[in-house]
């Protein structure tokens, strides 16, 4: 029964049908297992739908994608606490007035942060806040298609932008908020003098931001996972996300050197008695960074997994948003993927100095941890609180 289902379901897919008729099936399917007890008390439907846009190169493939298995959460995920909550509720109004700003262009963790400090500035003014214009980290070989919409829809399509075709009328007040933020600026939601307080609205926010991903980044993900990264049968149980920040990032703080990294990895293998051998997977931008893993991970008993194409193909010093240049945003899309493989894991090494690490982490924290009962652990090996920076930005 559960092979036929999900062969019909399979089938709809390809032949492109709509959403509500994938759902239609799917209900009857689910009534009819019910009804004879033949799926064994599991759903006999695939939980993943296709895409309103699929780019041709994951359409091409509809028919290998796995089964959707550990990226469900993804395409069903909703915020859950309190604060996402608020947030949501916020920009999903009707407002009369919007706030219009830009992407920094910057790296993409650093995009995020200063994204999401405007984002707190809007919730407390009652402001609902859209992105406009031009994104390094926009793919443009995959969203080219959608280059009117605001640059985070490429990969969160579900985030809000104008015209807002569900309001009555159009706002009546655009605020230019092209500026960027080092800071707070939202009292009531955040003490920008707490770190507490300040990590709390970033997870929030980070929860709010991933149950906007596009489907069609999912799906990508998904295939990629299964024909590149894990396999068929999936991310490895007790996987370790161990994230590298090397390239240009000595310019802001001491760079973690492996070492460190090799001592963390056993730690959490030896605190979680974990199984050997143990997989490590690796998520780095510095190909050198990875080189210099695997080199001091051959006397253990572990398998180091990595998706290359997020890896630099540049051996020079540079930053990840030359990597964005280079590559006509496609350093986008192959970023976020990374990003969604390594939330497989149970276990992590960050260094939350690194805003790419702090999102892994606030995502860890608000949706992986709550989706698996509190089962993951972090290592921390260059806290950001624990630097001496100029700006405040970096421990926004």
């Amino acid at each position: 029964m559960q092979k036929h289902a999900k062969a019909l379901v399979q089938g709809s897919m390809a032949r492109n049908a709509s959403t509500d008729e994938i759902a239609t099936l799917c209900e009857g399917l689910r009534s009819s297992a019910a009804t004879s007890n033949a799926s064994g008390g599991a759903d006999p439907c695939p939980s993943c739908t296709r895409p309103r846009f699929v780019p041709r190169d994951v359409a091409a493939h509809q028919h290998e994608m796995p089964g959707c298995t550990s990226f469900n959460l993804w395409t069903s995920l909703r915020p859950k606490s309190p604060l996402a909550l608020q947030i949501a509720a916020s920009q999903a109004r009707c407002a009369e007035q919007v706030a219009v700003t830009g992407m920094n262009s910057f790296g993409m963790g650093s995009d995020f942060q200063t994204w999401t400090l405007k984002l707190c500035k809007a919730v407390e003014q009652g402001k609902v806040l859209v992105t406009q214009g031009y994104w390094i980290w926009t793919d443009k070989s995959r969203c080219d298609e959608l280059r009117h919409r605001p640059p985070l829809h490429c990969y969160f399509d579900k985030l809000p932008r104008l015209p807002r075709r569900e309001c009555a009328s159009p706002p009546s007040h655009r605020a230019n908020w092209s500026a960027r933020l080092f800071e707070y600026s939202c009292p009531s939601l955040v003490d920008d003098a707490s770190s507490a307080s300040r990590q709390a609205f970033q997870a929030a926010a980070a929860e709010y931001l991933m149950a906007s991903l596009s489907p069609w980044l999912v799906q990508l993900a998904s295939m990629d996972a299964s024909t590149s990264v894990f396999g068929p049968a999936g991310p490895p149980a007790d996987m370790i996300t161990c994230h590298i920040r090397w390239g240009d990032k000595d310019s802001e703080m001491e760079l973690v050197d492996i070492s460190s990294y090799v001592r963390a990895v056993s730690k959490l293998v030896r605190r979680h008695a974990l199984t050997q051998p143990v997989s490590i997977y690796v998520t780095t931008e510095d190909p050198h960074a990875l080189e210099a893993f695997i080199a001091a991970a051959a006397g253990y008993p572990w398998r180091v997994l990595n998706y290359a194409p997020s890896v630099s193909k540049r051996r020079s010093r540079h930053g990840p948003a030359n990597d964005a240049m280079a590559t006509r945003g496609r350093a986008g899309t192959q970023s976020i993927i990374a990003l969604l493989l390594a939330l497989n894991a149970r276990y992590y090494v960050l260094s939350t100095a690194s805003t790419w690490s702090r999102l892994i982490n606030n995502i860890r924290l608000r949706v992986v941890d709550r989706e698996c009962n509190g089962c993951t652990d972090m290592v921390d090996l260059r806290p950001c609180d624990a630097l001496n920076l100029s700006s405040s930005i970096a421990c926004a």
